[in-house]
């Protein structure tokens, strides 16, 4: 609860991260996704490999949903 006479900052979405398992985003996953992402919605998609600190090298493939917001998926290590 916001206290009488504060105001609430402007929170904006920027972006939305899914966590797949580690191997998930190979050239043909990563060529389905673009047929329903590009394809349907004209999202473009773009795959990187980033170092995360204390994990180590991470795949993630990003789409530009709009100017502001992004989809990323990232592989990482999921238990079962």
């Amino acid at each position: 609860m916001t206290p009488e006479g504060a105001t609430l900052p402007r929170v904006e979405l920027t972006h939305v991260e899914l966590s797949v398992a580690t191997g998930t985003l190979v050239p043909r996953f990563e060529a389905d996704l673009d047929r329903l992402l590009h394809d349907v919605f004209g999202w473009v998609g773009a795959t990187t490999v980033d170092d995360v600190p204390d994990t180590g090298p991470s795949t993630s493939r990003t789409y530009i949903v709009s100017s502001h917001v992004k989809l990323v998926l990232r592989e990482q290590p999921i238990d079962s």
